[in-house]
């Protein structure tokens, strides 16, 4: 019982640092398209390239699971979460677009962990829990 009083604010805290690299991208294309010197229309890539990050790595996601176990494998994921974050204040088109792919891998293997979290420490409240990390 004492695990579950502070893994619930961590798994919403990782909900949201899951969606807030991508969500709020699209607030700031004006003053990126600015800053880099390219069209507004040119960024659209950095909306789309988490997407293709969820499609080619969620498959793998499973596999890093299996090899590092379950706290590796979500450091290893919110680390290159974070490292794609960190990458994304240089503001230059190689390391928009790089820190861009290292936050859509990190969240790719993210969406496949966070069920598999909730399940190891709230078995009895799945379905209460889980539609939290949705929410951000």
């Amino acid at each position: 019982m004492r695990k579950m009083k502070w893994m619930l604010p961590v798994i919403l805290l990782i909900g949201f640092i899951m969606r807030s690299p991508i969500t709020t991208l699209p607030l700031m294309l004006k003053e990126l398209a600015v800053n880099l010197h390219v069209a507004q229309s040119q960024l659209g890539i950095l909306t789309t390239l988490p997407l293709i990050m969820f499609l080619l790595f969620s498959n793998f996601a499973s596999v890093v699971l299996n090899r590092y176990g379950f706290k590796r494998a979500m450091i290893f994921a919110l680390g290159i979460l974070t490292a794609g974050s960190f990458m994304r204040l240089i503001i230059t088109m190689p390391t928009m677009l790089l820190g861009t792919c290292l936050i859509g891998i990190g969240i790719a293997h993210l969406n496949v962990f966070m069920p598999s979290l909730v399940t190891a420490y709230f078995p009895n409240r799945i379905g209460y829990i889980r539609p939290f990390i949705r929410l951000q």
